[in-house]
């Protein structure tokens, strides 16, 4: 005859009543689904479209406390912006056109506004232009030519015949100065103002 133990007897028996569950099938064991997956992601999806959107606007704002000075058609003008070209998406707008033509800047300066000049800011841009406009004048000064008084011719005298006539006197020649002196253009550069 075998022996069965009674309830309350030994280590397991009993239906299940304190019985030591297996790690090992807790691990396997089906879990209840997780409530709303669709909710986290749409969450993370929020998250990263905000980033992407702040981060634009915020580059799209730095973009227009930006100044250069360039061309508008054939006269000088102060541009907010950037000179970037972005498809769909303009960077820049005229802020202030000048007086100044391009056609009367010296060489230098006129490929310089061409290709853009840069700005601190809006004070700076307008420093740069009082600049331009400056050696303009500079250049146009010295294309005008300064009028030579015509002397007045004396009643015609004949000398008398014993005296011999003077040599001419001869007048020194100066060379131009090769640098220019501070503060004024070099005229070279003034040879391409139209």
């Amino acid at each position: 005859t075998v022996a069965v133990p009674g309830p309350g007897h030994g280590h397991g028996g009993g239906g299940g009543h304190g019985a030591a569950l297996d790690p090992e099938e807790l691990r396997y064991a089906p879990r209840p689904p997780k409530r709303f997956p669709w909710l986290r992601r749409i969450a993370v999806l929020a998250v990263i479209l905000a980033l992407i959107v702040g981060g634009g606007w915020f580059a799209y704002a730095w973009t227009q406390n930006q100044y250069y000075v360039g061309t508008d058609g054939d006269y000088v003008a102060i541009f907010k912006g950037v000179d970037e070209d972005i498809p769909g998406l303009t960077l820049s707008k005229v802020y202030e056109k000048q007086t100044l033509q391009v056609d009367k800047l010296p060489t230098y300066s006129r490929e310089q506004v061409e290709s853009n000049i840069r700005a601190d800011d809006l004070p700076g841009a307008r420093t740069i232009v009082n600049e331009l406009e400056r050696a303009a004048a500079e250049c146009a000064a010295r294309a005008k030519p300064t009028p030579t008084p015509k002397p007045s011719t004396p009643p015609a005298t004949v000398p008398p015949a014993s005296t011999p006539p003077k040599p001419p006197a001869t007048v020194p020649a100066t060379t131009p100065s090769a640098t220019p002196t501070p503060g004024t253009v070099n005229p070279d550069d003034c040879d391409g103002v139209r």
